[in-house]
């Protein structure tokens, strides 16, 4: 599954509900079948059952919560959902992805990271940019043990 446009549909939904209560299935079917009129209610049941999966959304009973940020998330005014891209899982390059998790952990933007990134980057002539936007991660007390793995195995 597309966890970029995974987060958005979850967004879209979760800023639906006004009174900032937890999430239910009939939520995701509200909005996404009846009000956006985006995905049949056999699609966003496929939808919800795989965002759980994927740890997008935690379930606890019957509610459903999301495991990131969802200020963090930017939701363009004309976004559609495409299943065929929803459901495309897409090895995204490794900067891609922790733009991506700073993103949804709320705490900066994908444009301050990266301005940030490229500030400490000119600073600094023999630091690549992955390390250098790892080192704003590590300032903003996000866990990048994965990413430091996955740059060792390289």
């Amino acid at each position: 599954m597309n966890k970029d446009i995974a987060r958005k549909i979850v967004a879209i939904v979760s800023m639906s509900r006004k009174d900032g209560q937890d999430l239910t299935l009939q939520d995701f079917v509200r909005v996404l079948s009846y009000m956006r009129k985006d995905m049949s209610e056999d699609e966003v049941i496929k939808f919800v059952n795989k965002a759980i999966e994927d740890k997008i959304l935690v379930q606890s009973g019957d509610k459903l919560k999301p495991s990131f940020t969802v200020s963090g998330i930017k939701v363009p005014l004309d976004f559609s959902i495409d299943l065929n891209a929803l459901y495309t899982d897409v090895e995204k390059p490794l900067i891609e992805r922790m733009f991506e998790y700073v993103s949804a952990s709320g705490k900066l933007t994908r444009e301050e990271a990266a301005i940030r990134a490229k500030k400490l980057n000119d600073k600094m002539k023999y630091l690549d940019y992955e390390i250098a936007l790892l080192a704003i991660l590590t300032e903003e007390s996000l866990d990048v043990r994965h990413f430091i793995r996955e740059l060792e195995g390289q």
